[in-house]
């Protein structure tokens, strides 16, 4: 597996369905699922966050602190924290994790990312490989979906 080409592929898949959705209508609630393209903006730049914790933990950093918010029933806790920002610096902050991300994975070894074990807090039998195609991959290709569904309502085709 390639860690590095799973999460720019997950990430282009995600930014191009996002432009999907028109600025005037990034506030509208209700359209992806129950949540406005800003409140998913806030929730996938949340989990980018988790993620960066994540890896700096398998070099050498403290353990994520972000993983006990990481499931599902903490999320509107954890969008609603985000209230007073806009799409476009929620965007900035989801870019500026990513982009992290994308440094730290280039530091982490390919035994490393496939090794069975390294993660017992997602389960002894997956690797960091497999928590980022399951969590991260799968996770961004879930709201890319959402994103597509709503410029195809938007666009009258649904």
């Amino acid at each position: 597996m390639n860690a590095r080409d799973i999460l720019f592929y997950g990430n282009r898949t995600l930014l191009n369905s996002m432009e999907r959705v028109p600025p005037n209508e990034r506030n509208t609630g209700g359209l992806i699922g129950w949540w406005s393209a800003r409140e998913a903006m806030a929730h996938l730049a949340i989990f980018e966050a988790g993620l960066v914790q994540i890896l700096e933990s398998f070099l050498g950093g403290p353990f994520p602190e972000l993983l006990s918010n990481m499931d599902s029933s903490k999320n509107d806790q954890l969008v609603a924290q985000k209230e007073g920002k806009s799409f476009d610096d929620l965007l900035q902050e989801y870019h500026d994790a990513h982009a992290r991300v994308m440094e730290l994975i280039e530091k982490i070894s390919p035994e490393k990312l496939r090794e069975v074990g390294t993660i017992p807090w997602y389960g002894d039998e997956y690797s960091l490989d497999d928590f980022i195609v399951y969590t991260f991959y799968g996770h961004k290709r879930e709201h890319a979906a959402r994103f597509e569904a709503f410029g195809d309502l938007l666009e009258g085709k649904i």
